[in-house]
């Protein structure tokens, strides 16, 4: 077989194989779409689906189509939800405690007892309240990423992936070099603090979507799946051959920026 006929075999080769997956509706590395009702609480950050190495360059989709994919799987999941009762009985527990425990603070009255006010906090209750209307839109994503946060760890290996993923954060800090690959994670992780409590209300009383943050980010680079790792897997992909692949190395660094930042942003405006 000529030089060219071998080439155009190959090109033939991974045209098909971009065809079938195109067709099945997944993308190369086979990530499918999740079908859990619970993992529609946990669609902005964690548990989803890998698979397992192919020993071929994977495809990876871009952050566009990471999203809309998610999407698509949190609307499926809110549909799911009645065919999971462990995840229906926490999507109206923690409902009803939003609305609830939101009420005496959107009215500006005083807490309640030690109780219920530890209740707000770890509900991030107060989330988006007496704030602008894309203020109540950060908040409303701050609640999403706290619900996605607690019952992540109420999952199987969840509390596992995030002590993982500490142990991954710790060993990353110690490379050399460490502090520029990771700081555009933290400067990201900071960001999306402001976002979810509002620049005039971050404080200890907030600080839980700081901590919820550093739980999901965590959590994918000790599980290495979820919505959260595809999409920095994808935002940190490069284009080889004119296919966009994979970059480990790149990947775990940005998570480890987030899970630093989302600890260090936290810590700061809890002392302060």
């Amino acid at each position: 077989m000529s030089i060219d006929q071998s080439s155009a075999k190959q090109i033939a080769e991974r045209a098909k194989r971009r065809a079938e997956n195109a067709a099945a509706g997944r993308s190369p590395d086979v990530i499918t779409a999740q079908s859990s009702a619970g993992e529609m609480v946990q669609e902005l950050f964690p548990a989803g689906s890998l698979p397992g190495g192919t020993g071929t360059p994977a495809e990876i989709l871009s952050p566009g189509e990471v999203f809309r994919g998610g999407w698509k799987s949190f609307l499926t999941g809110i549909a799911a939800l009645v065919k999971n009762p462990r995840a229906l009985i926490f999507t109206i527990v923690i409902s009803v405690l939003w609305f609830f425990l939101g009420v005496p603070i959107a009215g500006q009255g005083a807490g309640g007892g030690t109780g219920l006010n530890f209740l707000s906090w770890l509900t991030f209750a107060g989330g988006g309240l007496n704030r602008s209307i894309p203020g109540m839109l950060g908040g409303m994503l701050g609640k999403g990423t706290v619900a996605a946060a607690l019952y992540s760890l109420t999952e199987k290996n969840g509390i596992s992936a995030v002590l993982k993923g500490a142990g991954s954060l710790l060993s990353s800090l110690k490379q050399k070099g460490s502090l520029r690959r990771i700081l555009p994670g933290a400067f990201a992780a900071v960001l999306l603090y402001f976002v979810f409590t509002g620049k005039h209300f971050a404080s200890s009383g907030m600080s839980m979507a700081g901590i919820a943050g550093l739980i999901l980010s965590l959590r994918a680079l000790g599980g290495g799946k979820g919505f959260l790792y595809r999409m920095i897997q994808s935002v940190t992909a490069r284009m080889e051959n004119g296919v966009r692949t994979a970059v480990p190395a790149e990947t775990s660094a940005m998570l480890a920026g987030l899970a630093a930042g989302f600890a260090g942003i936290t810590a700061v405006t809890t002392l302060l």
